[in-house]
């Protein structure tokens, strides 16, 4: 692996780790709003492949947006005991 490439699969690690950017969150907020158009378009139109092309978008957005909040969730842990590690010094 070249250097850049382990940097890449580090910092892609860490963001894992940490929760994503907001401009992360921003992009599943838009793809879920995108599977609910597409959705009650093919619902409007009798399209069924529309409808489960929607229904697939939403379910991948809402994934994104649950590791997010693990993401959130793990940071605000490791923070409390940086916390109280440094506090209890």
């Amino acid at each position: 692996m070249r250097p850049r490439q382990s940097y890449d699969v580090a910092c892609g690690a860490w963001r894992e780790i940490l929760g994503m950017s907001k401009a992360d969150k921003a992009k599943s907020k838009v793809k879920k709003m995108k599977g609910m158009a597409k959705e009650k378009v093919g619902q409007a139109t009798h399209n069924e492949q529309a409808q489960k092309e929607g229904r697939s978008e939403q379910a991948e957005a809402q994934a994104r947006q649950a590791g997010d909040k693990m993401g959130d969730a793990a940071r605000d842990v490791k923070e409390s005991a940086e916390r109280k590690f440094t506090d209890s010094e």
